[in-house]
């Protein structure tokens, strides 16, 4: 999964966008989802790869990342059901 950055970033390059993505949003997101992120940053920095290897057989396995931090989003925000963090985002 691409994060906003990655996806957009070509097109910053291709019209030649003198600012940075990542300064933008983060000057509109509170002081606690700038504490999150920055729990993120510092968890993923941290973790062990774990990457499921591909079998070669059916589909290739989904990134265990989105769903770690979907777990520690719920957590950090106090969100007791999937489906409300769903509703959220």
């Amino acid at each position: 999964m691409n994060t906003i950055i990655e996806t957009i970033g070509g097109a910053q390059a291709l019209l030649d966008i003198g600012f940075g993505l990542q300064d933008c949003f983060e000057e509109k997101l509170t002081k606690m989802h700038k504490t999150f992120l920055q729990i993120i940053r510092v968890l993923e920095g941290v973790q062990q790869s774990l990457e499921r290897p591909y079998a070669g057989v059916g589909r290739k396995p989904y990134s265990y990342t989105p769903f770690m931090r979907s777990m520690w989003a719920k957590s950090f925000f106090g969100i007791e059901k999937t489906g409300a963090l769903i509703n959220r985002l």
